[in-house]
Order: C-alpha cells, then structure tokens, then sequence
C-alpha cells in the first residue's frame, strides 16, 4: 500500500536509509508524495506516452558509443593482424603511431563506457532530491514538523531539508567532476580513433605513394 511505503533519505550519494510514514498528520513519509493526484497523474502518461524525441535520441546514441567503441578495437585488430614490417623505417615508425593512438582511442572508449553509468546516477540522485526538498517544503508549510528515520528516530523536518540541499550540492560537485572527466576521455577516443587512421593512411601508402611518384618522374620526357 502507498501509505506503508518510506520516503528515502535525500542526504546521502545513494539512499540506505528511509523516512516511515509515522502519522499522516504530523509527519511526511512517502505515502502523501506518491498519492497526490498530479503525480499519479504524470506516472499514467509516462506509461501510456509514446517514446519521446529525447529517448529516441538517447537510444541512437547509446547505439552510435558501442559501434564507434567497437570500430576502434576492429580496426586496431585488423592494422596488427595485417602490418607488415621491413619495407620503410618511416612506414614502421607510422605504423607503430597508428597502435598507439587506436590503442589510446579503445581505452579511453571503454573507461568513458564504464563511468556513463555513475555519470547517470547522479543525475538522477540530484533530481530525486531536489524533488524531496520541494515535497519537504510543501509539507512543512502545511505544518507537519518532522519526519521520522527508520530506528524510529524523529528529524525535524528543517533539518531534513538542510540536509537534503547539502547532499545535492554535493553530489553536484561530484557530477562536476564526473562530466569534465567524461568529456576529456570522449574527445581522446574520437581524436585518438581520427589519429590513428591518418597515420594508418600514411603507413600503408607511403610505398605506394613512393613508386608512382618515382614512375611520374621517370616518365615525364626530358
């Protein structure tokens, strides 16, 4: 039942402990958040809304991070599999660059892929939060003084609101330093991957690129 549900802790980065519902009159508890209408109402048109742009978008995104991840380990493979050592001390030189950057590229891929996750819950932490601020406040102006922990402990209900804004700060700083990380470790994958394919281009035809030239000269008359 909705009344019996507890209002998670907004302090902490993800929530252990939850508010009970003590008394409908005198405490706030997730039962009076989950039964207001308008809210009720927002849940039935999520369910029943068609995807939305931004899903639609997200989606392809998510599609377009694994493709380009796994593009970079294929060729990186492929350039291995296939180099062929001997013939240019400039060609070997490039070729070993071309490691290099594919290398740096995939790594940076994959640690980028392993922090989204927590880049996510944090913002979805900030905004859980800051609606428990909101709800907090509304119950307070209606006179409801505390909320109570799960050992039963009664927290004035200011307290849990100053609480609950430090622990948003805080994860906002962390998010911070979390989309700042992410944003370095995407521009290493996409410009290590475009690095590694120019000097790929340039180790495997620079021969090539050698002998038409020398055949060009040779066959200019005079």
């Amino acid at each position: 039942m909705a009344g019996n549900r507890r209002f998670p802790r907004a302090v902490y980065w993800q929530p252990k402990a939850e508010y009970a519902n003590r008394d409908r009159t005198n405490s706030l508890s997730w039962g009076h958040w989950a039964s207001m209408p308008n809210l009720q109402t927002s849940w039935l048109l999520e369910q029943t809304m068609p995807e939305s742009n931004l899903e639609i978008s997200s989606r392809i995104q998510e599609k377009f991070d694994l493709y380009f991840l796994s593009l970079t380990f294929v060729v990186l493979g492929l350039s291995i599999q296939t180099a062929k050592f001997g013939g240019s001390l400039l060609a070997d030189g490039l070729e070993l660059i071309c490691w290099v950057c594919l290398f740096v590229s995939g790594m940076s891929g994959l640690s980028r892929m392993r922090w989204v996750p927590s880049l996510h819950r944090a913002i979805h932490a900030i905004v859980t939060r800051e609606q428990y601020v909101k709800e907090a406040k509304v119950r307070q102006e209606q006179g409801e003084p505390y909320v109570v922990t799960r050992q039963d402990n009664q927290m004035p209900i200011n307290d849990f609101i100053n609480k609950a804004e430090k622990g948003v700060e805080v994860v906002k700083k962390q998010l911070a330093g979390l989309e700042n990380r992410d944003t370095v470790k995407y521009w290493l994958h996409v410009w290590g991957f475009a690095a590694g394919i120019f000097f790929l281009i340039c180790s495997r035809g620079l021969d090539p690129a050698l002998r038409i030239t020398e055949w060009i000269i040779r066959s200019v008359p005079g």
